[in-house]
């Protein structure tokens, strides 16, 4: 049990040194002013049933000080007033082209196909792919243009600041900037030409029309239930790769409530397991020992402590462990200002629900082949990752 909580002790102390090298490495998006010779950039948004945010989102695009841009709206067959809000937005902004999504052909996922309508009717040097519900500040296009330019990247991807609200939010959202920050060396995808390393996601993906024709463009990516993170692994393999921190420019609040964070990660969250039922339940089984061990330990060492008894070694072990842990996630969530008492004690419940959420995304989608969204049935037994 000392070797099994020394091992422990160890993971979390790399996971702890990852976080410290990601929060001082990774670069942050600057302020910049625009420029009247910029190249054009196309705006690809895809929505469907996206009333909610739509409105709120279109008008912080329409809001940019970029001197040549254009908003292409992809409405992919909504049956909520999505269309209605675009085209109003329309009439009074000529820079909105709102389009109308045709039929979802045979062997393609919903938002690639809308990705791939969105750029056939682009015209821009430069593709931004955002999702429906995200908000720029202003100046961020400005800003997003100048770091591609100035770093001769091929793609920019962003990490934005989470908006959450309720408690269910402030739990679990956290994990996106855990995950990224905590598990992952993100800091060397600026380093490095190895694709695997390069993540993406709906808050803005930046990437040159040259680029993205190279990588093959969403064609390659039809079946792609992740498609962001693939784009981005794709375009890496093409060209240099660069991920900045944007908390100031992009915001997004992704789900509202638990029924809608189970549903949206549900859909995913098996093939972030590898897509497979042998090494979902060994990631599954192996990462709530993981989290849940230090916890057993740090018990173990109060019990013996309180009894007057010497403590067991793996017991001490556990209990730094723990205090590993517990400041990894404080100066993650002060960083990005999630708040300290979540930070110190949410991590457990926030490992049970998750964990409840893998499970139930690998019966629902690994067992029973069911991969389901906006409405929307697939046939999970032959959709990837899709990197």
């Amino acid at each position: 049990m000392t070797i099994v909580a020394a091992l422990t002790l160890i993971l979390w102390i790399v996971s702890g040194v990852i976080a410290v090298l990601n929060l001082a490495l990774l670069p942050r998006l600057r302020k910049v002013s625009p420029t009247v010779d910029a190249p054009m950039v196309s705006v690809i948004v895809p929505a469907r049933n996206e009333e909610r945010s739509l409105g709120a989102s279109l008008r912080a695009l329409l809001d940019q000080d970029y001197s040549s841009f254009e908003v292409i709206l992809v409405d992919d067959q909504s049956t909520d007033d999505t269309r209605k809000i675009a085209g109003a937005l329309a009439a009074r902004d000529e820079r909105l082209r709102p389009v109308d999504g045709e039929p979802l052909p045979a062997g393609w996922l919903g938002k690639p196909w809308a990705h791939h309508q969105g750029v056939r009717h682009s015209r821009g040097d430069l593709l931004l792919f955002v999702d429906a519900d995200v908000r720029l500040e202003p100046g961020t296009l400005s800003s997003a243009v100048a770091e591609i330019q100035q770093s001769t990247a091929g793609l920019l991807a962003v990490l934005p600041r989470v908006e959450m609200k309720g408690v269910w939010e402030h739990l679990l959202m956290p994990q996106l900037a855990l995950a990224a920050f905590s598990f992952m060396p993100s800091w060397l995808a600026n380093h490095t030409r190895w694709s695997r390393m390069a993540i993406g996601g709906g808050a803005g993906i930046l990437v040159r029309r040259s680029v993205y024709d190279a990588a093959g463009g969403h064609e390659r990516l039809r079946d792609a239930v992740i498609d962001d993170v693939s784009l981005a692994r794709r375009c890496a393999a093409v060209a240099p790769f660069r991920l900045v921190v944007a908390d100031d420019f992009v915001s997004v609040r992704m789900y509202h409530g638990l029924g809608e964070i189970v549903a949206g990660f549900t859909k995913n969250f098996y093939y972030v397991l590898g897509a497979n039922l042998i090494s979902a339940a060994l990631i599954l089984i192996g990462s709530a020992a993981l989290h849940l061990a230090p916890y057993v330990w740090s018990a173990e060492l109060i019990v013996a402590l309180s009894t007057g008894r010497p403590p067991a070694v793996s017991s001490i072990l556990g209990a730094i462990a723990l205090a590993t842990i517990l400041l990894t996630r404080a100066l993650i969530y002060g960083r990005f200002r999630y708040g300290m008492v979540n930070a110190l004690l949410g991590h457990l419940p926030m490992v049970f629900v998750w964990s409840w959420i893998a499970i139930r995304s690998t019966w629902i989608v690994g067992v029973r082949k069911r991969l389901g969204w906006r409405g929307r049935s697939y046939d999970a037994g032959i959709k990837r990752f899709g990197s």
